[in-house]
């Protein structure tokens, strides 16, 4: 076997059999990813508005995730 069947088998995501995640709750995930990105070039990575906004959207991405497997 080839490396490349190696890669391409271990980069194949599961497929998703529940439901998409609300509009709502991917809106706020994208806002939130805009904002961090934004705080990010201007402030640093290691600055308290960066980490404070990474924690947040931590948050909501683990909640997208419990949504989409149904708990």
């Amino acid at each position: 076997m080839t490396a490349s069947y190696f890669t391409n088998t271990c980069n194949k995501k599961p497929p998703v059999t529940k439901a998409k995640v609300s509009n709502e709750l991917s809106d706020m995930i994208e806002q939130l990813r805009a904002q961090l990105v934004h705080a990010a070039e201007h402030n640093g990575f290691c600055s308290d508005i960066v980490i404070e906004l990474s924690q947040r959207l931590d948050t909501y991405i683990v909640m997208a995730q419990h949504e989409m497997v149904g708990q």
